[in-house]
């Protein structure tokens, strides 16, 4: 069953009849788990005046910050009928139908002379387990019905009025023990058998997966309790030639294998008064009367004789007690939220100023592929003016008995074609004009109508040209001022 956390808050006070005392206990149950806050015993309350105990009642609430707070009774278990049933009832509608349907045949008192309630356990396929049936065989529904004698539960309830003490519930141990046990041991329940030992008479609890649950009473003149014991191990189908998973409760006259706290859990804090071993049926009981929408929910007491405390204290308490945690998150989340938030807003503005980089990149890149356009644009511009003086200074520079057939011009070297009287010398003629550098001759000078015919190659100077000292006229040639014959030029 699983916990909802807005069930287990409350206080409630649970009071075991125990032969002629009343065990009574309060716990408070919180989130954070069950505290008892207190425990008492109500002396022979079966022949002392109500009036008289009823006060001892009220001053024991009073003692622990109570005015009034009406109690769940835990009715001695050879009082009651404890049945468990197998029903295929879909619906809850249903299901107090088949109950009522088969409730006379589970007593001995007349129709109209009890008081019965029921609690539906869980749903298991017929063969026992745990899951839903098939379509051929519906899946079946545990329920546990318990009936008691009318005059006995009316006779409990006018004992109480009397005394002044408010009922909330009757009950009966089965339902406490199946509430307590989950309550507060939260792990898999595995099989256990309980004993609760009064006097001489004793009674049996105990689960396992073959039985949801089994409850009975013995009386140890008829029974000894190792014969009940064994009966209801069988009857729990627990292996056989293993030890009993045994708890002993109450009186505690043999000994326990098994501690209380490792069946129903064990109490944040208790009185020195109270012992978990000795008063598990109480505390279960108490239990049940602080959570009562837990467990079975199961009431015997009819609907127009129980009480109920207010639970808007205890709400309200709630409610402030969730405020505050709220707020308290609040301001310990409020570091990490504006921390977040400011690594947010880092990371926008970082994209944000990536983007612009991204975009001021791009415009250097086109800023870049502009300015080699226009200088390209400027080369092709100034080209012309630049072999219009390379052609002018090699004219200027060549003698007047070299003739230039053709010239070929790029942007790095220039090839000359043409004849003259002696072609050697030209090569430093044309290192020495300032515009070109590397002059020779790319194919052997040949000989032709007393002239010689050449080719010669020379890289460009970059720069504006530079002026040269003037070289001597070589063997042969015209005086200085005499104008050179005109020269062929192609290929500019």
């Amino acid at each position: 069953m699983a916990r909802n956390p807005l069930l287990t808050l409350g206080a409630g006070v649970g009071v075991e009849i125990r032969g002629n005392d009343l065990e009574v206990a309060l716990v408070k149950s919180r989130w954070k788990g069950v505290a008892v806050d207190g425990k008492t015993t109500l002396r022979d309350f079966r022949r002392r005046p109500a009036a008289e105990w009823g006060a001892e009642y009220q001053s024991f609430l009073r003692s622990r910050g109570f005015r009034d707070l009406p109690v769940t009774l835990l009715l001695p278990r050879q009082e009651v009928i404890v049945r468990l049933l197998s029903l295929p009832a879909p619906t809850r509608a249903e299901l107090r139908s088949a109950v009522r349907f088969q409730i006379d045949t589970l007593h001995p008192y007349g129709e109209e002379n009890v008081y019965y309630s029921f609690a539906p356990l869980g749903r298991r396929s017929p063969n026992g387990s745990a899951e839903a049936g098939s379509a051929a065989a519906p899946a079946l529904v545990d329920v546990a019905v318990v009936i008691a004698e009318r005059s006995l539960i009316e006779g409990y309830a006018d004992l109480f009025a009397e005394a002044g003490v408010k009922l909330r519930a009757m009950t009966v141990g089965a339902a406490a023990y199946w509430g307590a046990v989950r309550f507060l041991n939260t792990r898999r329940q595995e099989p256990f058998l309980l004993v609760d030992q009064q006097g001489a008479a004793f009674e049996l609890y105990g689960e396992s997966p073959a039985r949801p649950f089994f409850s009975a009473s013995f009386d140890s003149a008829a029974m000894p309790l190792e014969r009940a014991v064994a009966a209801a191990a069988a009857e729990l189908r627990l292996p056989e030639g293993e030890a009993v998973p045994l708890l002993v409760c109450g009186e505690r006259s043999i000994p326990s294998p098994l501690a209380p706290e490792q069946v129903l859990g064990s109490p944040l804090q208790a009185p020195a008064e109270f012992d978990l071993g000795r008063d598990a049926a109480v505390f279960a009981t108490a239990l049940s009367a602080a959570c009562p929408l837990w467990g079975w929910r199961m009431n015997l007491l009819p609907l127009a004789r129980r009480s109920a405390s207010s639970r808007w204290p205890i709400a309200a308490t709630a409610t402030a007690a969730a405020s505050v945690g709220a707020v308290a998150l609040l301001l310990f989340l409020r570091g990490p939220i504006q921390d977040r938030r400011y690594e947010q807003a880092l990371e926008r503005e970082i994209r944000r100023l990536e983007t612009v980089e991204r975009e001021v990149r791009a415009l250097e890149q086109q800023a870049q592929r502009a300015r080699a356009q226009r200088a390209e644009l400027e080369s092709f511009r100034r080209r012309p003016e630049a072999d219009l003086a390379l052609i002018t200074e090699i004219s200027r520079r060549l003698p007047k008995t070299a003739w230039i057939n053709g010239i070929e011009m790029n942007d790095d070297s220039v090839q000359l074609t043409g004849q003259a009287d002696a072609a050697a010398p030209l090569l430093g003629l044309l290192d020495s004009s300032g515009v070109l550098t590397g002059a020779s001759f790319t194919s052997s000078i040949t000989r032709a109508d007393n002239r010689e015919q050449f080719r010669i190659r020379a890289a460009r100077r970059s720069g504006p040209p530079r002026p040269a000292a003037a070289a001597p006229p070589p063997a042969g040639a015209p005086a200085p001022g005499h104008s050179p014959a005109p020269a062929a030029h192609s290929g500019i």
